[in-house]
């Protein structure tokens, strides 16, 4: 295990607003895996007896299903419970590994708080690897606490595709901007076999922009590409 103990705090969206997060970290001391249970440790949380919009509420992606995971704040009554999955009553058991992402939904009770992630980090020899398939999405993220480049994420792919515009036949990454509660998409853009790189939708040069540390994106690989494919990361 890594001897590295480190944290993320950001900060929430305002109330019934939602802000993708990473997880990158690994857990202290035991397992390589996180507990949901204690995953996320709110200022202020906010709580109700069921998945509502008065709870705050975490919502994992399940790759295999190509759908949502929801575990939500439970307060029962004025008695803490804690993070139970939809349509339970106990404290999930559930786990999450470095490199997963979820979605977490500021209760519409609360106000914009802070959120921390801890653990240990990430051994850097350690390169995580995730299968890409074409026309499909993958939510997944940088498995250290930096800042990722947008521009350096084509260097992680087997077979990055482009195209002159955002479009099918282009690679893509979404990354929620939870300001504007709407993503912020970015293409790999070639022209006329002229690789440009990354691409801010409707721009056509470049983008210097980088997905925050403790943030999560969604990488859309084209429908132009191969089975097989993968997205590795390194750290540098």
């Amino acid at each position: 295990l890594s001897s590295i103990v480190g944290y993320n705090t950001v900060t929430s969206p305002a109330a019934g607003k939602y802000i993708a997060l990473a997880i990158q970290f690994e857990n202290v001391g035991e397992s390589a895996r996180l507990p949901i249970s204690s995953v996320i440790s709110v200022a202020d949380p906010k709580g109700s007896n069921a998945l509502a919009g008065t709870a705050d509420q975490i919502w994992l992606w399940d790759t295999a299903n190509g759908g949502w995971n929801k575990y939500f704040y439970r307060v029962n009554r004025g008695t803490v419970i804690g993070w139970c999955k939809s349509g339970t009553t106990a404290v999930t058991t559930d786990t999450v590994g470095s490199g997963e992402t979820f979605f977490f939904y500021r209760s519409s009770a609360g106000a914009a708080t802070s959120l921390t992630i801890s653990g240990a980090v990430k051994p850097f020899t350690a390169e995580p690897t995730y299968s890409v398939t074409p026309g499909k999405y993958t939510f997944m993220a940088y498995p250290w606490p930096v800042a990722l480049p947008i521009a350096d994420v084509a260097s992680y792919c087997s077979n990055p595709k482009g195209s002159k515009a955002i479009a099918g036949t282009a690679d893509q990454i979404w990354l929620w901007n939870s300001t504007k509660g709407d993503w912020d998409k970015y293409f790999y853009r070639v022209n006329r076999s002229t690789v440009i790189g990354w691409c801010k939708s409707g721009e056509t040069v470049a983008t210097s922009a980088s997905i925050p540390a403790g943030e999560g994106f969604f990488f859309y690989h084209s429908s132009a590409g191969a089975n097989g494919d993968t997205v590795t990361f390194t750290y540098e």
